[in-house]
């Protein structure tokens, strides 16, 4: 198991003002000075949410941001062709095998990113991580997003019209006993591990930016983060 890895997941994290509006998507490296800051949200995230205790997070971390500065949402991105996989331990074969076989066709390595440590401040900030997840990978050329989803967060791609393909369950029997207690009550909720294509995406979340009430507060966090993801550190696909 890679010890940099944890598992994705999805919580509320410290109350915000619920009307605040997204502005900033912020990439947060393993030695940036934010660091501290934004992986304390998603510890105190997770640990309200599930009573989990987490100690490691993914090596990059991004940010949404109102125009304060104050944290609205957080989550973490591995590229697969880095290493091994947190989730990768709840699958019979690597991922890429795993989605090749849900999709009858050959897919590489490099077309994938791990999603996880995903932490909103309140519930309505769950479409704007995704709706900056989806533009900054498709900027960055990325093929599939995997990532272990609770039922909240498969909600929550589904309402905006994205579609999900399930590799496996999350069984937490894979992981060992230290492990498992770290999670609180993360696994009661039943995760899956899922994948979506962010091509799919990025046209599902574009038709849904023109019906929402909600674009005049996503328009600016997805041209941002499309920008963001141009210049990112993340191999294409």
């Amino acid at each position: 198991m890679n010890p940099d890895v944890r598992s994705p997941t999805f919580s509320a994290g410290p109350r915000q003002n619920a009307s605040a509006i997204p502005s900033r998507v912020e990439m947060v490296k393993a030695d940036s000075p934010e660091r501290p800051e934004v992986e304390g949200f998603i510890r105190a995230s997770f640990a309200a949410a599930y009573g989990a205790r987490l100690h490691h997070f993914l090596p990059d971390l991004m940010s949404v941001r109102d125009a304060r500065r104050a944290l609205l949402a957080v989550l973490g991105l591995r590229p697969a062709a880095s290493g091994a996989l947190f989730l990768e331990q709840y699958l019979e074969c690597p991922v890429e095998g795993a989605l090749g076989r849900a999709l009858r066709r050959e897919v590489s390595r490099a077309e994938l990113v791990e999603v996880g440590n995903l932490a909103v401040a309140h519930s309505g900030g769950a479409r704007w991580l995704i709706a900056a997840l989806t533009a900054y990978l498709k900027g960055a050329g990325v093929g599939w997003a995997v990532f272990t989803a609770v039922p909240a967060l498969r909600n929550a791609f589904v309402r905006m019209g994205i579609e999900l393909m399930t590799l496996a369950p999350a069984d937490p029997r894979r992981l060992t006993e230290a492990e498992r207690a770290q999670w609180g009550r993360y696994y009661d909720s039943g995760p899956l591990v899922m994948a979506a294509s962010v091509e799919q995406a990025f046209d599902a979340l574009t038709a849904f930016l023109r019906r929402t009430n909600d674009r005049y507060r996503l328009i600016g966090l997805w041209k941002h983060a499309y920008a963001a993801g141009i210049f990112a550190e993340v191999e294409p696909a």
